[in-house]
């Protein structure tokens, strides 16, 4: 569920009333708000990471 949620977010910067409400049956309203705010952490560590262009570290995996 944490998956639908964070891929609908993040496609559509939105999440549709069907995957709210069963986001809200299987996290809680408590679960959704840490979820979302996890995504958008990470999402903003990403543009930092980005922006300055920070690499990779020496011999880790590189995600594409």
């Amino acid at each position: 569920m944490i998956y639908d949620l964070a891929t609908e977010l993040i496609a559509s910067k939105k999440v549709s009333p069907a995957t709210f409400e069963r986001a809200e049956a299987a996290l809680g309203r408590n679960g959704i708000i840490e979820a979302v705010s996890c995504a958008g952490f990470y999402g903003m560590i990403g543009f930092v990471l980005n922006t300055f262009e920070i690499p990779p570290q020496s011999g880790g995996d590189v995600l594409t």
